[in-house]
């Protein structure tokens, strides 16, 4: 590490421009993060969904990329990014009430 400042030093001095990377400790391959590990499928049209800024259980109705439109029973329509989504599997919920 030393050499390698002492060399970057030398260069600075001859009128060299800086890498900008140098001021990080780590390599820039090293930075990135490493891709979610999930056993999940992809969220497809007809899936009961829960969106996590409303509540509610959502119906996919189409997909547009990574935007996904949503209807609920009443008849509310969005669409939103595919990561404020999460999958709900299994039969619904009978009230309590009922």
């Amino acid at each position: 590490m030393k050499r390698r400042a002492a060399r970057i030093t030398a260069a600075i001095l001859r009128g060299a421009k800086r890498p900008r990377n140098l001021r990080f400790a780590i390599r820039t391959d090293g930075r990135q993060a490493p891709r979610p590990v999930s056993d999940e499928r992809v969220i497809e049209v007809g899936d009961r969904v829960v969106n996590l800024q409303v509540p509610g259980i959502f119906t996919v109705v189409a997909r547009h990329g990574a935007f996904l439109e949503l209807e609920n029973d009443r008849g509310l329509r969005m669409r939103v990014h595919e990561v404020a989504l999460r999958r709900v599997d299994g039969t619904p919920v009978e009230p309590k009430d009922a």
